[in-house]
């Protein structure tokens, strides 16, 4: 295969992977946050900014996929592909899961805009309302099928449609963006709004809820993450050791327990701290500083944390295009 056709299609499946995982990180944070409160009101504002430009990025990605993918398969130039995509969507298994990937997205950002012209109008005090759970519901069946299609052209889909392996694939998919999302958007978006307009007492409800859901995703990820390795490997430790989807698997792993430090520190030190400093917050005044301190000091190890999940979805995508076997 062409080395720069490869490294393209590796660049953008870590864009579309980044983009799915903010978008899933956007629609869970949406629920954390109080319908009700305006301090969670503004922080849902930039939040659902970020779910439409992830969106948007996600769209723009799949066509860039399909154009690569179909210059792989046909051989044809990637300038001259276009006379060959009706072909791949028709008469190809990659292009009837991309039609379904696609109609997804494209149904999602229906959604996304949706709610942005509600909020709009229903606006209060510059913030923006709670998504309605009609419309979380549709979304979030939208990013499951997005999963869906996703698990239907990896490696996992060799066993067969909607097989064990692909299933598993599917829910390994989905953790991992509940993982990293969850991660990133509290990073970049809800921890740094809460610190402007929330109270001590709701950024400790959500830094709370936030450790507890992350961690849940994580045992999913591994969970599953551990079958898909014994699956594509056939048990066999020749596929870690002797092939280039190995050597990427173990650097994916290293990431995976940086990024675990950082979250263990976070959980065992800084959370017992807020926890500690929130009981005492009305009767001293020290207590509001420290609270103050370990939250900027959890918001920056959250924060590296994000960066780390940027490369782990990107060394995903590497994972994606490489043979498990030598």
């Amino acid at each position: 295969m062409d080395i720069s056709l490869n490294l393209a299609q590796v660049l953008f499946t870590a864009c579309l992977n980044i983009a799915f995982a903010l978008l899933v990180g956007m629609l869970l944070a949406d629920r954390a946050l109080a319908a009700d409160d305006r301090a969670h009101a503004q922080a849902r504002q930039p939040l659902r900014l970020l779910g439409l430009s992830a969106a948007c990025v996600l769209l723009a990605c799949q066509w860039l996929e399909l154009a690569l993918q179909s210059a792989s398969m046909t051989g044809t130039p990637v300038w001259a592909v276009s006379s060959q995509l009706i072909t791949v969507l028709t008469e190809s298994h990659f292009g009837a899961a991309w039609l379904l990937g696609y109609g997804a997205a494209l149904a999602l950002l229906a959604i996304l805009i949706t709610h942005y012209v509600r909020g709009r109008a229903l606006r209060r005090a510059g913030g923006a309302p709670a998504m309605s759970t009609g419309l979380w519901s549709l979304a979030s069946l939208c990013v499951a099928l997005l999963a869906l299609a996703k698990a239907a052209v990896s490696h996992a889909a060799d066993a067969g449609d909607l097989s064990l392996p692909e299933c598993v694939h599917w829910l390994h998919l989905f953790a991992t963006a509940a993982w990293a999302g969850l991660v990133m958007v509290s990073a970049w978006v809800v921890l740094p709004e809460l610190r402007k307009h929330a109270t001590r007492e709701q950024q400790l409800s959500y830094v709370n809820g936030l450790s507890h859901s992350a961690a849940a995703a994580f045992l999913v990820v591994l969970a599953s993450g551990g079958f898909n390795a014994w699956q594509e490997t056939a048990g066999s430790l020749a596929g870690l050791t002797l092939s280039s989807w190995g050597h990427i698997l173990e650097f994916k792993l290293a990431l995976v327990v940086v990024v675990l430090v950082g979250a263990a520190i976070n959980r065992l030190v800084f959370l017992p701290r807020l926890l500690h400093n929130a009981a005492t917050l009305r009767s001293d005044l020290a207590a509001q500083d420290r609270f103050d301190a370990a939250y900027v000091t959890f918001l920056r190890l959250l924060t590296l944390e994000a960066g780390l999940m940027v490369g782990l979805l990107a060394t995903a995508a590497f994972l994606g295009h490489s043979a498990p076997m030598p």
